[in-house]
């Protein structure tokens, strides 16, 4: 058996530290904790609070994303053009988006 079965992605490792994460929450409270939690496991973090906010961020720093996170509270239209707005620029299609809703 060799040395890299053991590990996980077949011996490779994540640099957590140089991965940026875009997260999204209108609610200050889950923002900050769930901010304070990707810190604590050495993400970079972007935290904005809504939809337009998401989409200046990725105009002015999209290159360098690894990942959006958007909060349960985003209204559903806002949601859908939001991520209309990423899947149809080339820059950003390749992100990926994980995006929490209640319905």
């Amino acid at each position: 058996m060799s040395n890299n079965s053991s590990k996980p992605y077949g011996g490779t490792s994540v640099d957590r530290s140089k991965l940026k994460i875009l997260l999204c929450d209108h609610d200050s409270e889950s923002s900050q904790e769930v901010f304070n939690l990707l810190n604590k496991c050495c993400y970079q973090v972007i935290s904005v609070s809504s939809a337009v906010e998401v989409v200046n961020a990725l105009n002015s720093e999209g290159l360098y994303i690894d990942l959006i996170q958007a909060g349960v509270d985003l209204p559903v239209d806002t949601s859908m053009k939001m991520l209309k707005y990423i899947m149809h620029n080339k820059n950003f299609r390749y992100i990926p988006v994980i995006s929490k809703t209640i319905i």
